[in-house]
């Protein structure tokens, strides 16, 4: 695990990204537009054009599962690399959380849909409005769900980021976190989406920034000449005994020693 291989698989990933929203939209305008003018072309080039999109929306679901892989072996081999466990911890527990609130959502919207089935079979005027508001209260409570994950899930990727900026010395990286973390707030009003999006820019832009760490020396190390002279040594001219730099007479008979000096 390098650091090289560590800013590639970042850097492919937050421009996957990237790129996936730019593409998910053009997608959302051509399915509008054979929508439209489905009346206006025949069967066959509806058809094409559905399959055409289709197979995106599959294309980019791989691209998608694909970033997320490289993401996070991105984020594993930098929280070794710098020895910082919270950097990938952060961002395993971030995603596990969002997991955990599609669930809970999905059970939420399956119970939902059993209850409202019923119902709907035995609908009246008498109880439209309870109808009604169950559906309120159920798609209240799924935003509240969603929201609440989402935040945390944002709590988290900022913690990953922040702690990867500070070990790193890229301040793009606290920037990153931080848009993520707007971006997970305000997602119930519909920008959050937007905020995520820049944050993975600047995601990209911070990987490309990543240099190797230089070797930290411990401020109670002593200083190259003193280093090399523990593995130096001087051999007395008069008697042969071996004695240790920077001595200037023999620790044995006390002659002057010679400035020639062994390394062992």
């Amino acid at each position: 695990m390098s650091l090289e291989s560590a800013k590639k698989y970042g850097y492919t990933a937050s421009i996957i990204n990237v790129i996936l929203p730019i593409v998910a939209i053009f997608m959302l305008i051509g399915t509008l537009f054979l929508s439209f003018s489905l009346i206006m072309t025949n069967s066959t080039e509806f058809t094409a054009g559905l399959g055409l999109i289709l197979g995106l929306s599959v294309a980019m679901a791989v691209a998608g599962i694909i970033a997320l892989i490289l993401f996070f072996s991105s984020m594993h081999q930098l929280s070794n690399y710098y020895k910082e466990p919270p950097i990938f911890r952060n961002i395993l527990y971030g995603f596990l959380l969002t997991i955990i609130g599609g669930i809970i959502s999905a059970i939420i919207i399956l119970g939902f849909t059993t209850t409202i089935t019923a119902e709907l079979l035995t609908i009246t005027t008498g109880n439209l409005m309870a109808v009604i508001s169950q559906f309120i209260i159920v798609y209240a409570a799924i935003i509240l769900v969603s929201m609440v994950f989402a935040i945390i899930n944002g709590v988290f990727y900022w913690r990953a980021f922040t702690a990867l900026g500070e070990k790193s010395g890229v301040e793009n990286f606290k920037t990153t976190g931080l848009l993520y973390l707007i971006g997970s707030v305000t997602s119930i009003f519909g920008v959050g989406s937007i905020i995520i999006w820049i944050a993975w820019i600047f995601a990209a832009k911070s990987y490309k920034q990543l240099q190797p760490q230089p070797n930290l020396i411990p401020s109670n190390s002593v200083d190259t000449t003193t280093q090399q002279s523990r593995f130096s040594k001087i051999y007395c001219s008069a008697c042969g005994t071996e004695n240790n730099t920077p001595a200037s007479y023999c620790k044995h008979c006390g002659n002057p020693l010679q400035t020639t000096q062994t390394n062992s």
